[in-house]
């Protein structure tokens, strides 16, 4: 029994050993990765160098993005959607994802619906390409960026702008009227 003993404690010195060795090694590899952990969080607490300006040829660590935005909003594509015949007897309304590139002059490019009611879809595409954007913008220049959007089409929404579109003309036309006849009589 001795013997056995002993080769079982030879066994568990040699497993201890082992696992001593073992242990050794994940203590340090965990004090290098919390040295990296505590360098990385005071990189990010020190942030950039405000005293340093900005330059708008060297782009750096720090990148200036702008994304597109349609000009007036996504109310103007809205404005632009002309209802189709079939859609609005069925009365079919909802959400249209469109994807599209916006070129460095503010135009939209390769126009897409990817989700929505089908019926609504190649309207909502002929909407955005008569849009005009204010185009992507890296360090304030510009460039073609590829943009995802969603249009909440509603029959009430879209009768609701295009009535508010034509006040609005009509309250244009009436003010020039006025404008021009005073002019006139003025000049007279």
């Amino acid at each position: 029994m001795e013997v056995e003993g002993m080769q079982m404690s030879g066994v568990h010195s040699s497993e201890d050993k082992y696992l001593k060795t073992r242990g050794r090694g994940n203590h340090h590899i965990m004090r290098i990765v919390l040295v990296l952990l505590l360098l990385f969080a005071n990189a990010l607490a020190q942030g950039p160098d405000p005293n340093q300006g900005y330059d708008s040829q060297n782009i750096g660590p720090l990148v200036d993005i702008d994304r597109p935005i349609p000009l007036g909003g996504f109310e103007v594509i809205l404005k632009e959607f002309i209802y189709p015949e079939d859609a609005l007897v069925e009365k079919i309304e909802g959400i249209v994802t469109i994807t599209c590139t916006i070129d460095i002059d503010g135009h939209a490019q390769d126009v897409r619906a990817i989700l929505g009611p089908q019926q609504l879809m190649s309207a909502a595409e002929d909407a955005v390409e008569l849009s005009q954007w204010n185009p992507g913008r890296l360090n304030r220049a510009p460039l073609p960026l590829s943009v995802r959007f969603d249009l909440d089409i509603r029959i009430s929404n879209t009768v609701e702008l295009k009535e508010t579109t034509e006040k609005e003309y009509s309250n244009n036309l009436i003010l020039g009227s006025l404008f021009f006849g005073i002019i006139y009589l003025i000049l007279s």
